[in-house]
């Protein structure tokens, strides 16, 4: 966390401003398939919808970024939870496959969802 003194008062950044800041994801969602490419903006606003959901109970919790990489989308979040609740409501909402990997102390999330 990073302290800035403005007026003789520390201000506090916090956790998911850091990462945010220094694009340090603590998850990752790959989204993956044909029919994720072909349906591309409505998966984005199912994303965004929950992370609005997410935000109002956890504000730690946020999409960094939403980003198309050749044949997949890469979503990254401040949170390892946000990442998987994202990949579980794309397959709630629309099936498929969602494969969750964690890192060595579980503060780092790889899920990979396909359809």
């Amino acid at each position: 966390m990073r302290h800035i003194t403005r007026g003789g008062a520390a201000e506090v950044v916090c956790p998911a401003c850091h990462r945010i800041a220094d694009r340090e994801p603590a998850g990752y969602l790959y989204i993956e398939g044909e029919f994720a490419s072909r349906h591309r903006d409505e998966l984005v606003q199912l994303l965004r919808h929950h992370e609005e959901h997410e935000r109002a109970e956890h504000a730690m919790e946020r999409i960094i970024a939403i980003d198309d990489e050749s044949d997949k989308t890469v979503v990254t979040t401040t949170g390892v939870h946000l990442a998987r609740n994202l990949g579980a409501a794309l397959k709630t909402a629309f099936n498929g496959t969602l494969e969750l990997k964690y890192g060595k102390d579980e503060n780092l999330l790889r899920a990979y969802w396909r359809r």
